[in-house]
Parts: C-alpha cells; structure tokens; sequence
C-alpha cells in the first residue's frame, strides 16, 4: 500500500475542498445533474477544513523559517489575487469612479469584511480572514499553548453566539458580516491548526480537541434546525432536508479529521511525494477565488454544462497557477519537512 507523504495528503484535501465550494456555487448557473450532492457536502464545513489545513500549514512554515515570512506570504497571495480582481471586473464591469478605486484597495489590503460588509472578490472573505491571521502569526508563535487553548475557545464562543444570532436575529452568514468580526468568530479553526503544528511529538490531544470541535458544530447547527422545524410545525421535513445534509456535512469534517489523523500518525514513516497532488493542491486557491467570474463569463456566452463549466473553471485555476504562482512553483523545488522520507520511499 502506497503511503503518501503529508504535504501531498494535504494538497490533496485543500482541492477537494475548494472543489465543494467551487460546486456549490455552480448551481447558480447551470443545473448540477449528477453534481447536485456534492453542495451537501457543505461548503461552510469545507471552509472550516480550509482553516484548518491553513494553520497547521502556517505553523510549520513559521517553525521551519520565520525569517521573510511576510514576503514570503505576500509572493503566495497577490499575484493570484490581483488576477482574480481582475477577473471579477471582466466578469462584472464597472465605472471606474473614485468610489470603485477606494474599494479596490480596500480589498487588496484585506481589509474588506472590516471597512465593508463585503468582498470584491466574492470568496475573499475567507482569504482576508486568513490574511489577519497571517499578520498576527509571530504574536501567536510567541504564545505558549495554553494561551493559544484559551485563543481557540474564546473564538469557538463568539462562533456560538454568532451562530445562534443567525436565527434568532437573522444576523448575516460570515461572507456579510463587517468590522472584522470573522477573526473572532472563525479563528478556533484556524489556530487549532496552527496549535496541532505546534504540538507536532504529541498530536493526539489537539486532535482530540478539533474532533470535539467538529462535534460541537454539527451538533449545535442540528440543534437549531430542529428548533426551527419543531417551532413552525414542520418536524416532517427535518429528516429529508436537514438529517441528510446533516449526515454529509459530517462526512466532510471526519473525511478532514481521519486525515489529518492519519497524516500526523505516519509523518515519520517513509513516504511518496505525489506531485499531481501537490499540483491539485497549488491550484486550489486559484480555483477558490476565480471560480465564480469564470461561470458568470460563460453564463454570459450561452455555457449551460456543469461538467464543462468546472473543467474550464479548474483549467483556468491551472493556467493562472502555471502563469503567476512563482512562490509555490519555486517551493517545489526546495527541500519540504518530510522531503526526505519521500525520498527514502522512492529509493
């Protein structure tokens, strides 16, 4: 049985998960046909998986080199977001007015979803989220893990009371949300993982954690539902439209959580470097922020195929990422933590 190494394992995962995104947002534009399950999936749970990769991917950066971290995070992001921009304007014309400029740099400075409720790239939201997060990375390496504990539930906290206000007082999903507040609402996920790379000898009870994590969410989401059904007298539909989805937004979670379980179990065990996955995984955050331009441009142009729309949204994805991603094509050159065990394996 071929044993692949973590970078590979995680590359892996982030497509799928911006794949889940990706086609979720296709069922504005064309009917799904046999895609139509994947969206159950949960694109909020895919975004939790994201967070989770991204910190863990983060802390082992920072561990390994902190020097020209910045830089280094800065060459990974712009290009491809600047594109995206760029893509969105092709896609959705505007005036170039004072007004437009003021939120284009806005944006470029990650600052929408704290100066504005909204992102011009739509799925940026989420990007600026993990922007701050790499902004206060050397505060956090500083931090001892405790405190990091205390980071985690103190944002898992204001996840609930957000999540609750959703209902109760219709606040708005995370991609509406202003004044910064997805840092405090969705930055368990994130720092969880960065607290898992911190833990690196001794994983077990972070991991313990991020199920518990895991749990919580999908429980307290279940609850809220059925406080719904049960309130406007409509428990009939609890199972068919809430349960199922329950069912595979759980699948995406323990799909995240059994390999990142994995992964960390057999980190030190020789292993393959597969390099299609770790190319999977370098064009999911092109796929992540161009997905929706690309489908709006071919809406516009009479594109009715799902399955064809994807592939030229991932093909896209893959052109932008062979074009302006120097950072990660220049990474793969470089010597990753574990890069010798692949070797061993490949012996």
């Amino acid at each position: 049985m071929i044993r692949f190494e973590k970078w590979s394992i995680l590359a892996l995962m982030r497509f799928l998960l911006a794949s889940i995104v990706a086609i979720n947002h296709l069922a504005e534009y064309a009917d799904l046909g046999i895609l139509k399950f994947v969206p159950q999936f949960g694109p909020f749970e895919a975004i939790l998986g994201f967070l989770l990769i991204s910190g863990y991917s983060i802390g082992e950066s920072y561990a390994k080199n902190p020097v020209g971290f910045y830089k280094r995070r800065a060459a990974r992001l712009y290009p491809i977001y600047v594109a995206s921009a760029v893509l969105v304007f092709i896609a959705v014309p505007e005036p170039i007015t004072f007004g437009f400029l003021g939120i284009i740099v806005i944006n470029l400075l990650f600052l929408n979803q704290a100066l504005t409720t909204g992102s011009y790239v739509g799925p940026a939201w989420s990007l600026a989220l993990e922007a701050w997060l790499y902004t206060l990375t050397p505060w956090l390496a500083k931090l001892s893990s405790r405190k990091l504990l205390g980071l985690v539930f103190g944002s898992l906290f204001c996840y609930t009371v957000h999540t609750c206000g959703r209902t109760l007082f219709h606040w708005p999903y995370y991609s509406g949300l202003g004044y910064g507040l997805n840092l405090f609402t969705l930055a368990f996920a994130w720092i969880s993982g960065f607290l898992l790379a911190r833990e690196r000898k001794k994983p077990l009870t972070t991991m313990r954690m991020i199920g518990a994590i895991y749990v919580f969410h999908l429980s307290l989401n279940m609850a809220i539902a059925f406080g719904y059904r049960f309130k406007n007298h409509q428990m009939a539909l609890f199972v068919p439209n809430d349960l199922v989805g329950f069912v595979f937004k759980s699948a995406t979670l323990i799909f995240v959580w059994v390999n990142f379980n994995l992964m960390l179990k057999n980190q030190d065990k020789p292993a393959f470097k597969s390099h299609f996955m770790r190319f999977l995984g370098d064009i999911s955050y092109p796929l992540y922020v161009v997905h929706i331009s690309v489908y709006i441009i071919l809406a516009r142009y009479g594109f009715k195929n799902p399955y064809l729309m994807l592939l030229i949204a991932i093909s896209a994805a893959a052109a932008i990422y062979q074009t302006l991603d120097f950072y990660s094509r220049n990474r793969e050159r470089k010597e990753f933590p574990g890069q010798a065990a692949a070797k061993a394996a490949d012996a």
